[in-house]
């Protein structure tokens, strides 16, 4: 049987706003000499879990070719209960024989297995500390096994962590982690690069030639008190490094390898690496977490508590303050009990704004730690609503329809209603039928009352149809003749005792017909059209065009050729201007295609954007005088062109660069404290004389801010996504450039726990003393039945 280290590790992160978890699995490689044998793989998945989190059940998905043939817990993973915050629970058997130094709460699967292509494993519920369990299991694979990813998906289950604040989340938004790829390599496979170490921005980075940081796999190592290694545990890469404390150095050792990428066919060798945090004289503690805990008896009890040196959640050092009714701070008990869970008014809310500060506990913070702030809020009582009222159609005639609308009957507040449009008698809503037909949309509700909230809009729209229309009056038709010199026009075929109206180019001719005048008078050509009206009819529809041509010759004003102005050019527009007398018309050809521009005030502006690449516009133009001038027949246009303008392609800015920095303490010249702590503070850098505008945690729509030259500080823990682009004069805006940064204090890292019977329990500090008791900085040993040592815990 082959064994093979296979971690998953679940990293859950709280602060004081929100917990989250996380789960991943590095990728593996199976020797190639193992696929199809049968032979079974023994597997050891490992779990790290910090802090409070909701349940999940674990499920997995395998590709093809790969079988888990059984699944067994590791001997430490039992069922174990503990008092948290004034909630017992009774535990039993206690974790670790008879000693159970890790407070938290964990059940395993009583039928751990797997069915088809997923395997349930276990749950786990909330719980605070740290620690990491494990589980054995067991695959073979065929000779179909081609490599592929592990699917790993967690779902809520035992219960949920309920309090105030504290919200579940994965990596993945669908509660999927990444999935960790499984390779086949050859015994004499070429390894990756090794990586190298680097230290920056309070981080530590093990990188490799031509790999992501994803890609190079990064541990902290535990070592014994004669520095051997006794366990490590999977980081994330870049790590962030724990804040110094003041009383003495900090000693961290890693490891690191890189894994094989589709250039290599095995990983590298193992790199070690050390790294020490100086102590300072200015450590100060992380900030508290405040929590509502509901109680039997109706009331919230307000808790101030630190996840501190890996302990359960507790109150030693955090004070809690009230505000007061005069807007000052008053310090009050923590916990702070007596809290009610219910606002009796119906008008108003009841706020309660608490603050909870971290002192300095005199061996690792000499400092107090930042405020944090949270409010707890009592909603008003909400009144009963009222019904929405009813509206309908209530009486039609052929001249009006009347609209009614109907309140319910349990309310005692007034009606209320708006009509769009307004009626001719709003005391009824009585509505005139008119020549068409219209819309009329009415709203109406309750208004509030003494003890009835107001009721919600009811919205209905109804058509008012028009009158009936009269018969229409037969379409004409139009003629003419030429008599001695003159053209006749006339319209004639409609009804008896019709009234015809007749239409040269649609200006109306009035007077007996027929139409008559002297054809050589210029007319021509010309359309002709009629209406007709009977006696209690409709007017007609128009009769079909008839077009009169009298030929002349004609005496043209020619109109001066309009002139092409010179073009402007903007960051983003080419702009230019073509003046003339009368109507000018512009026709500009691009690589869009053709666009026609015209104006009868004898000036057309065109505005061309610029593009991506350079582009040339073939601009013609002409100008026709809006009026004939007196001894001419007609207007002859004015024409330029074509003229060629450059539209030269669009001139980015260069984005801004974000930049990131860890705050460091600030004192007044006085040697006052003004800012200490975990914070952040971002700035932008741009090339001179550009304005840059940024966004944080922004959607779409969420409009940018210019930024004032000034540091931004982020202070409260927590993940943000900043946004921003630069705009040099004269230029298009930069592309926008993202940077997430993330505030937290620092973490905790535990060992792994390798499933022995425990014999005993020693404590030594980083000095390798031994310690009657863990305080501090410590390091748990244990010994084991079978005569070993092996460390099980920092604490810190």
């Amino acid at each position: 049987m082959k064994k093979f280290l296979f971690t998953l590790a679940a990293l859950l992160m709280a602060s004081s706003a929100f917990a989250k978890s996380y789960l991943y699995v590095n990728d593996f490689e199976v020797p190639a000499s193992y696929i199809g044998t049968g032979e079974e793989y023994e597997m050891i998945v490992s779990a790290h879990f910090e802090e409070c989190v909701s349940a999940w059940d674990t499920y997995f998905t395998f590709p093809e070719g790969m079988t888990c043939t059984g699944v067994e817990t590791g001997a430490d993973w039992a069922i174990a209960t503990y008092n948290n915050r004034g909630k017992a629970i009774n535990y039993a058997p206690p974790l670790y024989g008879a000693v159970a130094p890790f407070n938290h709460l964990i059940t395993a699967s009583a039928e751990a297995g797997y069915n088809e292509d997923k395997t349930t494993y276990g749950c786990i519920k909330w719980w605070a500390g740290e620690y990491e369990e494990y589980l054995i299991m067991y695959f073979t694979f065929d000779e179909n096994f081609k490599g592929g990813t592990v699917e790993i998906k967690t779902e809520p289950s035992c219960g949920a962590d309920n309090r105030e604040g504290f919200v579940p989340a994965n990596n993945n938004a669908d509660n999927s982690a990444p999935a960790p790829t499984i390779v086949t390599v050859e015994e004499d496979a070429q390894p990756a690069p090794e990586p190298t170490f680097r230290v920056e921005d309070g981080k530590v980075y093990a990188e490799a030639a031509g790999h992501e940081l994803s890609e190079v796999k990064l541990f902290r190592v535990l070592l014994d008190e004669d520095g051997q290694e006794m366990s490590r545990v999977p980081l994330g890469n870049p790590f962030t490094l724990p804040a110094a404390i003041f009383d003495e150095d900090q000693v961290f050792n890693f490891v690191a390898y890189t894994v094989a990428n589709e250039n290599e066919s095995a990983n590298s060798a193992e790199v070690p690496y050390q790294y020490t945090v100086k102590k300072k004289e200015d450590a100060m503690p992380a900030q508290p977490t405040i929590s509502f805990e509901p109680e039997e008896d109706g009331t919230v009890t307000v808790v101030a508590y630190l996840m501190y040196y890996g302990q359960a959640p507790y109150t030693e050092y955090v004070d809690l303050y009230l505000k007061n009714a005069e807007g000052e701070w008053e310090k009050v008990d923590n916990p702070y009990t007596g809290l009610p869970s219910v606002n009796n008014s119906y008008t108003e809310d009841i706020l309660y704004e608490f603050m909870a500060i971290s002192r300095a506990d005199g061996e690792q913070y000499n400092k107090d730690g930042y405020p944090e702030y949270k409010n707890y809020s009592l909603p008003h009582l909400t009144k009963k609503t009222c019904e929405s009222p009813s509206i309908m159609i209530i009486d039609r005639t052929d001249d009006a329809y009347t609209i009614g609308i109907f309140p319910d009957e349990n309310t005692d507040g007034e009606l209320e209603w708006t009509a769009n449009p307004m009626p001719g008698r709003s005391e009824n809503l009585v509505y005139t039928r008119g020549d068409t037909d219209y819309q009329v949309t009415v709203k109406a509700r309750t208004k509030e009352g003494a003890t009835y909230q107001a009721s919600d809009w009811a919205e209905e729209t109804f058509t008012i149809p028009a009158k009936a229309a009269p018969e229409q009056t037969k379409k004409p038709s139009v003629t003419y003749s030429y008599e001695n010199g003159k053209l006749n026009v006339w319209a004639y075929g409609s009804d008896d005792d019709a009234v015809y109206t007749l239409y040269c180019d649609g200006v109306e001719y009035t007077g007996e017909m027929p139409i008559t005048y002297d054809i050589y008078a210029g007319y021509g050509p010309h359309t002709w059209t009629a209406t007709a009206i009977a006696p209690n009819k409709t007017v007609s529809e128009l009769s079909d065009p008839n077009v009169i041509t009298i030929e002349k010759e004609t005496k043209y004003y020619q109109t001066p050729a309009p002139v092409i102005g010179e073009p402007v050019v903007t960051a983003e527009n080419v702009t230019f201007t073509v003046t003339g007398q009368g109507t000018v018309t512009v026709t500009v050809t691009t690589s869009e295609g053709t666009k026609t521009y015209t104006s009868e005030e004898g000036s057309v502006t065109v505005v061309l954007p610029r593009g991506e690449e350079y582009d040339l516009a073939i601009v013609n133009a002409t100008a026709k005088a809006n009026e004939v001038p007196d001894g001419y027949d007609d207007v002859a246009p004015g024409r330029v062109g074509p003229k060629n303008i450059d539209i030269p392609a669009k001139v980015y800015s260069a984005a801004p660069v974000i930049v990131p920095t860890p705050g460091k303490s600030e004192w007044d010249e006085e040697g006052n404290q003004t800012v200490d702590g975990h914070y952040v503070v971002v700035t932008f850098e741009a090339v001179d004389g550009a304005e840059v505008y940024y966004r944080i945690d922004g959607e779409d729509d969420d409009e940018f801010v210019l930024w004032d030259g000034k540091p931004i500080y982020f202070r409260v823990n927590g993940d943000y996504n900043i946004e921003a682009y630069a705009v040099e004069p004269g230029k298009m805006p930069s592309e926008v450039v993202p940077q997430s940064i993330h505030v937290t204090e620092a973490t905790s890292v535990n060992g792994l726990v390798n499933g022995k019977t425990v014999a005993g329990v020693r404590y030594f500090n980083m000095a390798g003393q031994e310690m009657q008791e863990a305080n501090g900085v410590t390091i748990v040993v244990t010994t084991y039945t079978d005569g070993t040592t092996s460390a099980v815990k920092v604490i810190k």
